[in-house]
């Protein structure tokens, strides 16, 4: 089994007055689902960008910076203008295999 979890560093706000809310996801799949995955996401991303090992997470903002650092502007606006359509065939590739969403 792997545990896949979004690696973004959490920061709180020092005297907010509203309390920090710390939301923290990740996917744990056994090592055949990985296989699998890795393979789905990567025709996904071929589909909606033309690259396959492109990094694609899900608050795509969060990688503005390294597409335009890599002079790779394009492929990040098609990833982002096609965000809904891939993201549903991602949820598509998880729901075929045998993995669990994990949310804390």
């Amino acid at each position: 089994m792997k545990w896949f979890a979004d690696n973004s560093e959490l920061h709180g706000t020092k005297g907010s007055e509203i309390p920090d809310i710390l939301f923290f996801g990740g996917l744990i799949v056994d090592l055949d689902s990985e296989v699998k995955l890795q393979s789905a996401i990567e025709a996904i991303k071929l589909v909606h960008c033309g690259h396959s090992r492109e990094p694609v997470k899900w608050n795509m903002k969060d990688l503005s910076s390294v597409y335009q650092a890599q002079d790779k502007s394009t492929i990040y606006t098609a990833l982002m203008e096609s965000s809904k359509e891939w993201r549903r065939s991602v949820f598509e590739a998880i729901a075929s295999l045998n993995c669990t969403i994990l949310l804390s």
